[in-house]
């Protein structure tokens, strides 16, 4: 763990719970894993996927959300910084985007 997925970490569990206020689960706080429950809705995060990517820096790395209800992935985000590209699906609207600058 480095101080980038940290840094990422804080950002994600601070404005998550402004979008929707429930539990955040990530790999970078264990104590968060007992709010990974398949009853429950809860934001499911990898605040930096590819620290050794990060690291080279070769530009391989993302940030990925998930929002998780009943067990299931109804929102999900994955971003590329370092293409400044965003992609995501919904259940709800049953659409999947690309979004670039």
């Amino acid at each position: 763990m480095t101080a980038a997925d940290l840094a990422s970490h804080q950002c994600l569990v601070t404005a998550l719970p402004h979008l929707l206020d429930v539990p955040v689960v990530s790999e970078e706080d264990e104590i968060s894993l007992r709010h990974r429950n398949a009853d429950d809705c809860f934001w499911l995060i990898d605040p930096l996927d590819g620290t050794k990517e990060f690291i080279a820096p070769n530009g391989e790395f993302t940030v990925n959300i998930a929002l998780i209800n009943l067990g299931r992935s109804v929102l999900g985000a994955v971003y590329a910084p370092a293409m400044d590209c965003l992609y995501w699906g919904a259940m709800a609207c049953g659409r999947i985007g690309l979004v670039t600058s």
